[in-house]
């Protein structure tokens, strides 16, 4: 059995086990969003070992206006996805500068807020950490940031996504599985410092285009039970998968669906231990 991280649980709590065990066997193509979030990671937090800016001939304009211009850095040039290709078999982000010139200016302000919120505190950046949770499973992961002094220590992760306001933000961090991460988190922080006090896990959200505001948001207590109790299902279902060597799909697959409580509560003004519906004038069709 493989180490378990924190993805793999968001995957098992929000989709299904056929759903992971098909991207455990097939890799995973990063995306163009994936590839900027990491990007502002390693500049934020100074790694310049994980990425790396491809430089070619990038050829001119052949024809139209700009023709015998120099042309645009693209991974359309067969040369840069060549070079691109070879570094991510050694690990290393491929980026092209003007995506690094596009975010420079934001990961100097993220970094200047982590330096106001931490000050001299030691910090630990995108360490790998493994452990055992209480569950038994054998766990691995990288928190971006685990802070700590003396007596106390905490967790933060950069975040990289459209909208900052915090509605917006209660969803999205249920729908990302990021209350789980935190959790995970919290775990690998205590088993590098058993003796600290737990301060709590921050999200340090930079906005994705527009006016790429940076905010920070603590979840709290209620948000890290969640994602605690999330974690220890997916391990649940981990370790099942991997006993009966079966990963079930959607379960619920062809049944009636109804809405969550939070949207009966929104759109009905009902409280949300209620269920039953009788009242509000709807019919079931026959």
């Amino acid at each position: 059995m493989e180490r378990f991280h924190q993805s793999q649980a968001k995957v098992l709590v929000t989709e299904c086990a056929a759903v992971l065990r098909y991207q455990m066997d097939h890799e995973r193509a990063s995306t163009k969003a994936m590839d900027l979030g990491s990007l502002l990671d390693c500049l934020v937090f100074d790694r310049r070992d994980r990425y790396r800016v491809v430089e070619v001939d990038w050829g001119v304009y052949a024809s139209g206006p700009r023709k015998g211009q120099p042309r645009e850095p693209s991974w359309a040039n067969e040369a840069a996805s060549t070079v691109a290709a070879d570094l991510e078999t050694k690990g290393v982000l491929p980026v092209l500068q003007k995506d690094v010139d596009a975010l420079q200016d934001q990961a100097d302000r993220a970094r200047q807020r982590l330096g106001d919120m931490l000050g001299g505190r030691k910090r630990d950046t995108l360490p790998r950490v493994q452990w055992v949770s209480a569950l038994g499973v054998e766990c691995e992961g990288e928190p971006d940031l685990i802070w700590s002094d003396a007596v106390r220590m905490g967790t933060i992760d950069l975040k990289r996504t459209t909208a900052l306001n915090p509605r917006a933000m209660q969803r999205q961090i249920a729908a990302m599985g990021w209350d789980i991460q935190g959790a995970a988190y919290r775990e690998a922080a205590l088993s590098l410092y058993p003796d600290h006090k737990y301060e709590g896990h921050t999200l340090l959200a930079c906005q994705s285009g527009g006016a790429q505001l940076i905010e920070t948001y603590t979840l709290d207590e209620s948000y890290m039970v969640i994602g605690q109790t999330r974690w220890e299902q997916g391990q649940r279902i981990w370790q099942d998968c991997w006993r009966t060597g079966t990963w079930p799909g959607y379960t619920a697959f062809g049944t009636e669906i109804g809405p969550t409580r939070w949207l009966v509560h929104e759109t009905l003004g009902m409280d949300e231990a209620d269920d039953d519906l009788s009242g509000l004038g709807l019919e079931r069709q026959t």
